[in-house]
Parts: structure tokens; sequence; C-alpha cells
């Protein structure tokens, strides 16, 4: 790196683009830009687990009593020991899953003038695209780029999403909202309470969707599609592309999450986490950046309570951003929240009404 390097212009100049990663991919970048590289301890080491995240078979849940405890059994293994599993027959039908693949990928390969009408770090807007949320803080920025949609409490007005992927969105939405129910349901009886317990605790009110992209990048060992993390909402519905690189961590190692057709990928988020103690202690994942990729994604979904705030608040020693309301932090939540049910606080707080990341 040269001496006269400024890390600082070079992020504003990459920001200031309104391109993203993949506007650096169609300059013909050979060399990974100084503030995409991550340190070494943070790329390696790569899977070398034969583990398996569990699956949880959905079939006639709803229907079938017997299925059912079945079904909440299975998945109550799978978050206690994982904090991760894979849900199939969960009755979102194929065409409606590779339709939104192919919406949001049609969005970040469309023409780059339509992109930079939707750029932006407005945290106000419903519809965003930008290149890492936390550009501007973080030590080290990802190779990806992101198309960030709230669709609930309040959706956005139809007109306000990208024509590549805005009937699909609304489409997949209600799918996994519904979806979003059923397993907070399921994870209700896991914990011993009634099937409506943490729908009564509004953790179904808020839906997220990210539709993130991870273009071909020069040096792919050198950085990652997403570092280390954990999610802070209730829970997240992963659906990815069939190129893979999501891993999670299993008793200290990485393990790689393979794509599976029809398959949906289900973590615990902190706040589940957090109001629920201990329901699950391996919860961090990152997505590697893999070489010779002509452009690969996953659409993440956040179910949680949330509003957007102007207030951003930092999680310490997770380098992680939130967004909530009248400054309570996380620490402040999590005491909360440690010997009351996650309603009753923030009915007497009254101060939460939103947490989420990107």
């Amino acid at each position: 790196m040269s001496a006269t390097y400024d890390r600082s212009s070079a992020i504003k100049a990459f920001d200031e683009s309104r391109t993203g990663v993949k506007g650096l991919v169609d300059a013909g970048l050979d060399e990974l830009p100084a503030f995409f590289v991550a340190p070494p301890i943070q790329v390696e080491p790569k899977s070398t687990s034969n583990h398996q995240i569990p699956i949880v078979d959905l079939k006639d849940v709803r229907a079938d009593e017997s299925r059912r405890k079945q079904a909440v059994e299975e998945l109550m293994h799978a978050a206690t020991t994982y904090g991760f599993f894979q849900v199939v027959n969960h009755g979102i039908a194929g065409d409606v899953l590779d339709a939104m693949l192919q919406g949001v990928t049609q969005f970040h390969e469309g023409p780059i003038e339509v992109k930079k009408q939707y750029y932006t770090r407005d945290l106000r807007k419903k519809v965003r695209f930008n290149s890492n949320f936390d550009l501007y803080v973080s030590r080290v920025a990802n190779w990806r780029d992101t198309l960030s949609c709230t669709m609930a409490p309040e959706p956005p007005q139809l007109e306000e999403l990208p024509d590549a992927c805005r009937d699909i969105i609304f489409q997949f939405a209600n799918h996994i909202q519904s979806l979003g129910t059923l397993l907070l349901e399921l994870f209700s009886e896991a914990l011993g309470l009634r099937s409506d317990h943490l729908i009564q605790m509004e953790c179904d009110k808020g839906l997220y969707i990210l539709g993130q992209y991870y273009p071909p990048c020069p040096q792919p060992d050198l950085t990652l599609g997403a570092s280390k993390h954990t999610d802070p909402d209730f829970i997240t519905i992963l659906l990815q592309d069939q190129i893979g690189g999501l891993q999670v961590m299993h008793q200290n190692q990485w393990l790689d999450v393979p794509p599976s057709t029809g398959a949906l990928v289900v973590n615990i988020g902190d706040l589940l986490q957090e109001t629920q103690q201990g329901i699950s202690e391996q919860r961090h994942k990152r997505r590697l950046q893999q070489d010779y990729i002509p452009g690969k994604w996953i659409i993440r979904l956040h179910l949680s309570k949330l509003q957007f705030h102007d207030i951003i608040s930092v999680i310490p020693g997770r380098m992680k951003f939130c967004h909530l309301a009248q400054g309570l932090s996380i620490y402040e939540f999590r005491s909360s929240t440690t010997s009351k049910p996650c309603k009753e606080s923030l009915l007497q707080q009254n101060t939460l009404d939103g947490y989420l990341t990107y």
C-alpha cells in the first residue's frame, strides 16, 4: 500500500460513484481496493468439518398434530445444538423462489443508471441500494452490494420498488410473512409456551428483505462477502442461489451450508436468543468470496418488531449497527429482558420500537 494512500478519500470516492462493487467489476478492476482487504484471520480457515446443519420438515404441520409435534422436536434440537437449520416442504413454490432470485439478479445486473436512482444511505427510505451499510466505520468492507426493502409493518408503495423485481418482492414477502408466523408458532411450542406467544409479542410485525449480490472478485482469497456476524432480529430466513459460500460456526468450526433446491436456511436472531435465555449458543455465520463466479446472491429476510429511526448505535465488540429508538443500547435491552418476557419489557420500557442490521 502506498504511503500516500488515503483510506477515507478512497471510501468516499467509491461511495460517491454510486455504482457499488459491481461497478468496480464492470470497470475492469484487477486488484482489490485496500479497504476491502481483510486480515488473514478473518478469511481463514475454510471449512474442514463433515457436520451438516439439521433439516426441519414442515410437511403437513398445520393439519397433522403428530407431524407438528415431530417438527417442533426437530426445530428445538436444531436450535439448541446449531442455532441454524434448513426448512423443507415450507409451502413456497419453487417457481416463486426462482423468480425472486431472478428479479434481484436482474436489478443488480441491470443498467447502472437505474441502480443509481436507488443508491442512498438515507435510513428513512424504504427501498435502498448501496454497498456496505457500515462502509464509513467498519475496519474492512465486504465484497457485496445490497438492495434493501422494508416490507412490514408499513410496506413501500409499489412504484417505489425497481421494475426488475417489483411484483415478485411483494409476492415473496406475503409468502415469507406466512412462513415466519408458522416458525414463530413452532418456536413458542418448542419452548413450552402457547403457540401464539411470540406472535402476541409482535415478533412477526416487521419484515425486512435484503437482496445481497456478490459479483466476481479479482482476489477472492483476500476478502469476504460477509464477515463473521450474528443477526439482531428474531429470526432470519435465507434463500440461497446454487453457487454456495455460506458458512455457519459450530463447535468453533466453520461449516459449509451447501445450497439445497427448494430449501430455506433459518437462523435464530439476537432478540429471540436474548429474550428466551439461551435457546441457542451457535449463531455466527459468514459468506466466503469464491473465485471465478459470474455473480451470486442471497436473499435475507429479517423478522422483527421494527421501525426506522435516525439514531444509530454500535454494539461493542461485534462491529454491528442497529437502529434503536431513543438511543437504547443493546446491553440496556438485554438487561431489560433478563427476567421478563419480551412483550412485558417492551411495554414497560416503551423505548425499543425497532432493531435490525444489514
